[in-house]
C-alpha cells in the first residue's frame, strides 16, 4: 500500500472515511485471495491499520493473532485483540486464585524472586524492555552543534532520496518522488528538514538540567509518566485518553493539598519524536505540577512516590509488582485482574478515587499481595513462551537480524501459534 502524506485541508471526516474504506477493501481483497484461516499481525506503532484489520478478520471469521511481550522476563504470549488483553491469562488467574485450578506454585514463586533480584541489579532490567536502553542513550548524549547535526541529517535524507529514485528507475516505476503527497516530494522533504532541525534543537534544550524542575524524593507526590506520542498505546489501544495535558490538569485539581504531581517525559520521545514547547510550558503552568528530568531512574521515582497514575504502560505494572504502590490506570491492563490497581473510566470523581485507593491498598497485607502476584505469574507462564530475542519474535527488533536469528524466531513463533490454536480447539471441545 503506498504511503502518502495529506495536507491539513485534506484531513477531514469524509477523507478519513474514504481512507478507512480503502483499507477495508484492501484487507478483504488480500484475505480472500489467500483464503486465509489465520492472520498474524504486528502491534505496530500508531497505525490505524491494526484495528481495521482486526475488524475485517472478525467479520470473515478469521483467527487474528499477534505475538507480544508479557513484561515478565523474556516471556511472550499471543493476543487476539488490538487492546493487548490476555483473556486466557485472566481466566486462568481467576481459577488459580479461587482454588478451581490446582497447580505447582513454585514456577511463579521462582519467577517472582528472579525479577526482584534483577531489579536490584542496576545493570540489568527485569524484562527485555528498551526503556532502560533509551535512558542510557540519553545519559550518553552530548549536545553538540545543532546546525552541524542538521547538516548531517540533510546529507542522510538526500542520500536516501537518491537511492529511492535510483531504485524507481531500475524497476521502471513511475516516480513517487514527483507525487506531491509522497513522503519524498519536494514539499515534504523540506518539511522533514525543518522537523529535523526542530528535533535537534529540542533535544538539546531538553538535555539541559535547567529545563526541568528539581526532583525532591522526600516530597509527597503523585507520579504520572508521559506516553510516547504518537504511539500505538495512545493512538489505538487507549485513544479515549490521548490528551495527556487534560489528564494532568484534572490530576492537579484532584490531589491532596500537600502533594505535588511529578511528570516525566518518555525517554524515547526525546530521541525519536517532537512535541511543541508549548506542551511543556502548560505542564509547568500548574503550581503543584513539576516536570522532572527524563534521565531519572523510573523505579526510584515510583519507590519514593505516594501514588502512581498511568494511562496504560509498564510503570503501573512496576508500581504494583515491586513497590506496593496504589495505582490508577485509565485503560484496561494485564495486571488489574489482581485487584492491586484500580481502573478509572471517569475523571469527575478522581479526587475521591485517589483517596479511596490509598486506603484500600494499605489494607492489603504483604503476604496477600505476593499470593496474588505469584498466581498471576503462574497464569502468565502457563500461557506464554520463552524467547531468546523477544523483539525478533514480535517483529519489533530495531537491529538487523542474522538468518540464524530469523529462523530461530520463526520456529519459536510457529510453535507458539500451534500451541495457541490447539488450546482454542480444546476449549471449543469442552
Amino acid at each position: 500500500m503506498p504511503f502518502e502524506l495529506q495536507s491539513r485541508k485534506e484531513v477531514n471526516y469524509d477523507n478519513a472515511l474514504r481512507v478507512a474504506g480503502g483499507y477495508v477493501r484492501f484487507f478483504k481483497r488480500v484475505l480472500s485471495k489467500f483464503n486465509a484461516d489465520v492472520v498474524l499481525f504486528r502491534l505496530g506503532t500508531h497505525s490505524m491499520a491494526s484495528p481495521i484489520l482486526e475488524h475485517v478478520c472478525k467479520r470473515k471469521n478469521i483467527l487474528h493473532l499477534a505475538p507480544t511481550e508479557t513484561r515478565v522476563q523474556n516471556y511472550c504470549t499471543i493476543t487476539t485483540n488490538k487492546e493487548v488483553i490476555f483473556h486466557n491469562i485472566n481466566e486462568t488467574y481467576t481459577k488459580i486464585i479461587k482454588g478451581e485450578l490446582v497447580i505447582d506454585p513454585s514456577p511463579g514463586e521462582k519467577c517472582y524472586e528472579e525479577m526482584f533480584a534483577l531489579l536490584k541489579d542496576k545493570n540489568k532490567t527485569y524484562y527485555h524492555d528498551q526503556g532502560d536502553k533509551y535512558v542510557k542513550k540519553l545519559k550518553s548524549y552530548k549536545p553538540g552543534n545543532v546546525i552541524l547535526s542538521f547538516l548531517k541529517a540533510i546529507i542522510s535524507t538526500t542520500g536516501h532520496l537518491y537511492k529511492i529514485r535510483a531504485l524507481e528507475l531500475e524497476k521502471g516505476l513511475k516516480s513517487q518522488t514527483m507525487n506531491k503527497n509522497s513522503r519524498y516530494s519536494f514539499r515534504n522533504i523540506l518539511f522533514n528538514y525543518y522537523r529535523s532541525l526542530y528535533r535537534f534543537y529540542q533535544r538539546k534544550k531538553l538535555s539541559e538540567e535547567s529545563f526541568y524542575d528539581k526532583y525532591n524524593p522526600s516530597e509527597k507526590y503523585l507520579y504520572f509518566p508521559l506516553h510516547l506520542s504518537p504511539e500505538y498505546a495512545l493512538q489505538v489501544r487507549a485513544n479515549m485518553w490521548i490528551n495527556q495535558l487534560f489528564i494532568i490538569e484534572v490530576l492537579a485539581k484532584s490531589i491532596p493539598f500537600d502533594w505535588k504531581i511529578y511528570v516525566k517525559e518518555h525517554p524515547s520521545n526525546l530521541l525519536h519524536r517532537v512535541r511543541p514547547f508549548s506542551f511543556y510550558k502548560e505542564i509547568k503552568s500548574y503550581a503543584n505540577v513539576k516536570l522532572i528530568p527524563t534521565t531519572l531512574d523510573n523505579n526510584d521515582i515510583i519507590r519514593n512516590s505516594q501514588f502512581v497514575v498511568t494511562i496504560t504502560g509498564t510503570t503501573g505494572w512496576e508500581a504494583v509488582l515491586f513497590h506496593n504502590k496504589p495505582v490508577i490506570n485509565f485503560h484496561e491492563s494485564s495486571y488489574e485482574i489482581t485487584e492491586l490497581s484500580k481502573r478509572v473510566s471517569s475523571l469527575f470523581d478522581l479526587s475521591k478515587e485517589i483517596y479511596n485507593e490509598v486506603k484500600r491498598i494499605n489494607k492489603i497485607s504483604p503476604d496477600e499481595r505476593k499470593k496474588r502476584l505469584v498466581c498471576l505469574l503462574n497464569a502468565v507462564l502457563l500461557h506464554s513462551f520463552k524467547a531468546d530475542k523477544p523483539y525478533a519474535v514480535s517483529g519489533e527488533d530495531p537491529f538487523p537480524l542474522s538468518n540464524e536469528d530469523i529462523n530461530s524466531a520463526g520456529k519459536t513463533l510457529s510453535n507458539a501459534i500451534k500451541r495457541y490454536i490447539d488450546e482454542v480447539n480444546q476449549d471449543r471441545i469442552r
